[in-house]
This record gives structure tokens, sequence and C-alpha cells, in this order.
């Protein structure tokens, strides 16, 4: 029994003793150069990056390239094996490369309705930025008359595009003439010859004049109105 008891602690003590060798050998190999850390390469572009590998006796190699909003065009967002772990020099770091924001291209949308342009941007993944309405003597109205960025420009996707949209040819303006005293059908033909809409029509009783005359008008002689605006009568009646 003591032979056996004292076989069993000479073993153990040996196998302490060779895993304790092993372990300084192991740091002896890594502290003589033979395995080093990989190093931290996120976000350095792919020359620094692969210069880093280089200067550690590594093998930096590009795998693949993705889109990234959070890194540059040719930075690095991945790399295998990851920072810290302990690997022989020489061997190749695998490298995921930025191609920056997905990029669109700006369609072309000068002439189509603003209804159609927005579809069309939506398609491509675009979005309406903000609108400015003008008015223009040959473009229809609603139609795009300008935009920008202009046509075939580099867009991030999702990226907006501002639109100048066409309120159609201007209103022809007018000073409003002395149409008091007139007859109410005459005042109503002449309006609408003039692109001038009658509006809210008042009758007031007056005896000092026929029936059906113009007694007040709104806007009043003078004013400056537009084509497609009202204007109000007061017409005389005798009851």
């Amino acid at each position: 029994m003591k032979i056996f008891l004292g076989l069993l602690i000479a073993g153990v003590a040996a196998f302490v003793t060779g895993l304790a060798l092993f372990q300084l050998g192991m740091l002896a190999f890594v502290r003589s150069g033979a395995e080093v850390q990989v190093p931290d390469l996120i976000g350095r572009e792919l020359s620094e990056a692969r210069a880093t590998l280089e200067a550690a006796s590594f093998v930096g190699v590009p795998e693949t390239e993705v889109y990234s909003d959070e890194f540059g065009e040719g930075a690095v967002v991945e790399q295998r094996p990851a920072a810290g772990k302990v690997l022989r020099k020489g061997r190749k770091v695998w490298l995921t490369v930025s191609m920056g924001v997905r990029k669109a291209i700006a369609p072309s949308l000068v002439g189509m309705s603003y209804r159609q342009a927005g579809i069309v941007l939506a398609r491509d993944n675009l979005a309406s930025g903000s609108i400015s309405r003008v008015h223009h003597d040959t473009v229809r109205r609603g139609a795009v008359i300008g935009q920008n960025p202009p046509a075939s420009s580099p867009l991030p996707e999702g990226g907006r595009v501002d639109l100048l949209v066409s309120l159609g040819p201007p209103p022809e303006s007018y000073v409003m003439p002395d149409l008091v005293g007139r007859p109410a059908r005459e005042v109503e033909s002449l309006l609408e010859r003039h692109g001038l809409r009658l509006g809210e029509r008042t009758v007031l009783i007056d005896h000092s004049v026929l029936p059906g005359t113009v007694l007040e008008l709104d806007p009043p002689r003078g004013s400056r109105v537009n084509s497609g605006e009202a204007v109000d009568v007061v017409v005389s009646s005798r009851r």
C-alpha cells in the first residue's frame, strides 16, 4: 500500500511538473515571437490595415465588400480572426471592407406630374423633399419644372429630391372699372369675359333706379383683381 501511494504521489508530481514545463514552454514560444495578437483593424482604411498587419507579420486579405452607414468607403468593417486572437506569424487575416453608403441615382422628373414624380422617387428608394410652386407661362399646372439635385446625380439611398412645381400660367390682372349704375346682366357678362366670377348677389330695395341695377361692387372701383376671383354685387329691386 505504501509503495502504491508513493508511486501515486510521484506520478502526480511528475504531471504537475510536466504541466508547468509545458506552460513555461508555451510562454517562451509566444514570447519568442512565433505567435502574436491580431491587432484591431475596425474603422481603419484598407491600406492602413494591411500595413498594420504586415508590421505584425500577418497578411491582410480583402474578403468581401459591403455597404455601410457607419463606416466610410474603403474602411474595414469586420475582420477574421477578431482582434486580440493569438496567431502564428504569417497567417492570413480576412477583411470586410466598406463600400460606403448605398447610393441611388436621381431620376429625371422634369415634365412629370407631381404625383407621377412621387411614384418614381418611391420606386427608386428616394423621397420628395421641399416643394416650391410658381406660375409658369408654358408648363401646365401640377407639372414639375425643375429638381434639385438634377437628374443622374448620385444620392444616398433614401435621399430626397426637391421639386419646383408649376401653378400654370399666371392669372391676368385687372383694375376694377366703375360698373355701378349698369344693369346686373351687363355687369355679369363683362366679368365673365375677363375671367372673373360673380360672387355673392345681394338684393336691396331702391326705388330711385331701375330694378336690376348694380348699386355696389366688392372689390370696389379702382381695386386690382385677378382672373378667377369672385366679385360680389348689390342689385336694386322695387320690392
